[in-house]
């Protein structure tokens, strides 16, 4: 900007006018007539008095609507998955299987009324506070390192190791000072652009800030403490020591004392009210992380954060992280249907067709004993000992590890997935139909008439019930209230949710595995 005083619009063009006013979307200056011009565009452009700006930082300052990968692209997206603001270039190169993928003008909507800003400020302030209380303790050690240099060369002539460590304090000490100043800056930068700049340039100056205050708090972290050990005993220096001390550099974490008061947290977009109870994606994977063309037809969380997957096709199962990294195969002498945690050594794993299942060592990742069913089984599910199938013949089975049949409900349908609370209610869909409920005193199942079109189904905490819906894109949630079956939903398409199939919960963590993409993707959430 050449000139503030005047519109950056007219002088391009050669002209000079005077610019009462700025316009936040394009950060210059702008004329009563390039104004109006400003406000009529799509959406408008936030035009405020120009005696209303002070101007923020360098950095703030030269923030635009480009993209700071391609200079050249403007930013008119932001990736929920990876929480970073991207133009058409990054979403070809980088994003092409990230499906949270929103207009910038729809992710900054509401940046004001969320806790976002706050909680920036409140970092800021607390970066500033501990750089502050760093630096003194740097001065500090300055001047201590200054007194005992002097005490130290009444008694010897040349310590080379002092120098080297008064350069290091003192290069640390510009470090830090530079670092607390840019801090500084920023809060202050913060508090500038909350009540003039537009929703959009607040929000990627918000993003910015993020993303450099995270590097901070990492470095705090990471700080490196300088200690100069002298011997309590210099009265003989032949006799006790060989040398006075030594300069010892330690890797250790900042103290207590000056130890950040936040958790380091990745920065969501502000969530409307109909967002509030939607869940957070921890990570996800493709499932050819697996192998060429493997597709996952059910899965079960086990211990030590790892999965159990049962693919569509081969004889194997699949183990591994919850990001899918250190994948490995068990071998079976069948085609794996359905699988389930049985206790903290032992799944479950049942076959197509088979009249079976069998357990599977989680310590060897070896498959165990075939206990005999004596029908067709399908889905499985386990709790506290408790083992139940759903079978050819249109029922449920409740059995134990010996094979003992201890209960057998016929449904009239066939259950396409089931799953089990503590109380030993079972719950049940059918193919893309309704969800049901056997409970454990009962022969006869009930419907959830208010719920219809599921696919997968798993137990969460408190008795609620995780349902997908396959055919909707949707992850829906159904627990009582004062006696009544509430229905809320918690994902969609627009959280990247597509054809889901399967799910499971896990009881310690509170996360929620769900397979979907035509069962090509895993994705891990917390509730």
């Amino acid at each position: 900007m050449a000139d503030k005083n005047n519109c950056a619009g007219c002088m391009r063009d050669g002209d000079t006018n005077r610019a009462p006013s700025w316009c936040s979307d394009c950060s210059e200056p702008v004329c009563v007539t390039c104004a109006k011009f400003h406000k009529k565009l799509s959406p408008p452009h936030k035009i405020v008095p120009l005696e209303h700006i002070k101007r923020p930082s360098s950095d703030i300052f030269k923030l635009s609507g480009n993209c700071r990968t391609h200079n050249k692209e403007k930013i008119i997206l932001f990736c929920c998955q990876h929480d970073k603001v991207v133009c058409d270039t990054c979403l070809s190169e980088s994003h092409q299987s990230c499906k949270s993928i929103i207009s910038i003008e729809k992710a900054s909507k509401g940046v004001r009324d969320g806790t976002v800003i706050l909680d920036l400020e409140k970092r800021l302030g607390n970066l500033t506070k501990v750089y502050e209380n760093i630096l003194s303790k740097q001065v500090n050690n300055q001047d201590n390192m200054e007194k005992c240099k002097e005490e130290i060369k009444t008694t010897i002539s040349e310590i080379k190791n002092i120098k080297e460590c008064q350069r290091n304090i003192l290069n640390d000490r510009e470090d830090i000072q530079s670092t607390l100043e840019s801090v500084t800056s920023w809060k202050k930068d913060i508090d500038l652009l909350n009540p003039h700049a537009s929703d959009i340039h607040l929000f990627q100056a918000v993003k910015y800030l993020d993303a450099k205050a995270h590097e901070e708090e990492l470095k705090i972290h990471k700080m490196i403490k300088l200690k100069f050990c002298v011997q309590k005993n210099l009265s003989n220096l032949q006799t006790f020591c060989p040398s006075l001390g030594s300069i010892m550099v330690e890797n250790t974490p900042v103290l207590a004392s000056d130890a950040l008061d936040i958790h380091i947290q990745a920065q969501d977009i502000v969530k409307s009210q109909d967002d509030k109870n939607k869940l957070s994606l921890i990570c996800s994977f493709t499932t050819d992380k697996l192998g060429q063309n493997v597709a996952i037809y059910r899965g079960c969380f086990l211990p030590a954060s790892r999965l159990l997957l049962s693919p569509f096709t081969g004889n194997k199962l699949f183990v591994c992280n919850l990001d899918g990294a250190n994948a490995k195969s068990i071998n079976l002498d069948y085609g794996p249907h359905s699988v389930t945690l049985y206790d903290k050594n032992r799944a479950l794993v049942t076959s197509w067709n088979g009249r079976f299942m069998q357990t599977i060592n989680l310590t060897t990742l070896k498959p165990g004993r075939k206990i005999t069913i004596g029908t067709p089984c399908g889905a499985v599910t386990s709790l506290d000992g408790k083992i139940c199938l759903s079978t050819s013949e249109n029922s449920l089975t409740l059995t134990n590890l010996n094979g003992d049949i201890l209960k057998k409900t016929m449904t009239k349908l066939e259950p396409f997935d089931i799953s089990m609370n503590r109380a030993g209610d079972i719950y049940f869909t059918r193919q893309f139909g309704h969800v049901y409920i056997l409970p454990s005193r009962s022969n006869e199942p009930f419907i959830y008439s208010e719920m219809s079109g599921g696919h997968g189904v798993a137990v969460g905490d408190h008795n609620c019930i995780f349902v997908a819906q396959c055919g909707s894109n949707k992850i829906i949630k159904i627990y009582r209230n004062n006696e009544v079956n509430c229905i809320e939903s918690l994902l969609n398409a627009d959280d990247g949710i597509n054809s889901p199939t399967a799910l499971s919960f896990d009881t310690e963590t509170k996360q929620l595995m769900i397979v979907s993409e035509n069962s090509n993707c895993i994705r891990i959430y917390k509730t």
